[in-house]
């Protein structure tokens, strides 16, 4: 009953964000964070995923993961999104797209309970329309480390993920055809402050039964700038995962 009535929290606390968020535009967003909880060398997993954000309208990314050794894993993620295109007002809108490659270290702690350490790289590639006259290209770099823990089982799983980054925006190029176009206040923001810390915790709940399961996640970022920083503070998804030589399935 406790197990449910915290699922329930989740789902409700995620959906509270998106209802109390502003409107802004964003110059960075967080991946849904990859949560395998491999237990053997040759277990991998691939997954799509479809979401959301405080800004974003639109998320689809797909992640692929592969345990080479019997300790040592491998993880990479695409990720594409899209805010404001559904508004009255497209040409107020946003769009980006984020490339991950990371290395890690699993081990099991008990029967059904794991973790995992991960240490990886994160590009990503944002331009924000502001009207029809002006537009802001920028880049982004983020070295992370990850730590997963949870349970896994052949029905069901639930993991806690806690992820610190560097983050550093560059590539700021601003397009406009008016000359004495004032730029907006994010804009002259990111200029000034383009580099911060992130503290990124998430939860990740699956179901079904291995090798395919149904993923829920939510996730948050926390910049050391403060609230205020103009990125994207949460993100909530749901995806289908295949996990392929599953030690859990083997064993049960």
């Amino acid at each position: 009953m406790k197990k449910v009535n915290l699922i329930l929290l989740i789902v409700v606390i995620a959906f509270v964000s998106f209802f109390t968020s502003s409107c802004s535009h964003s110059f960075y967003a967080p991946s849904s964070a990859q949560t395998p909880l491999f237990r053997q060398k040759g277990e991998s997993q691939i997954s799509m995923h479809v979401g959301k954000g405080d800004e974003l309208d639109e998320i689809f990314q797909v992640h692929a993961a592969s345990a080479f050794d019997s300790n040592l894993a491998v993880y990479g993620t695409l990720y594409t999104a899209r805010g404001g295109y559904k508004s009255d007002d497209p040409s107020n809108s946003g769009k980006g797209s984020q490339y991950e490659l990371a290395f890690g270290y699993f081990n099991t702690i008990r029967k059904h309970t794991s973790y995992e350490l991960i240490g990886g790289l994160s590009y990503g590639q944002v331009l924000n329309s502001f009207n029809t006259i002006y537009q802001v290209r920028n880049n982004f770099i983020k070295p992370f480390i990850q730590g997963n823990y949870g349970y896994r089982s052949p029905f069901f799983d639930a993991v806690f993920n806690i992820r610190i980054g560097f983050l550093h925006l560059g590539g700021i190029k601003e397009t406009t055809v008016d000359p004495f176009f004032i730029p907006f206040s994010e804009v002259e923001y990111i200029k000034r402050v383009q580099n911060s810390f992130l503290l990124e915790p998430g939860i990740t709940l699956r179901f079904g039964y291995e090798p395919f399961k149904v993923q829920f996640h939510y996730g948050m970022s926390f910049n050391s700038n403060g609230y205020d920083y103009p990125q994207e503070g949460s993100i909530v998804s749901l995806g289908i995962i295949g996990m392929l030589n599953s030690s859990t399935k083997k064993k049960h």
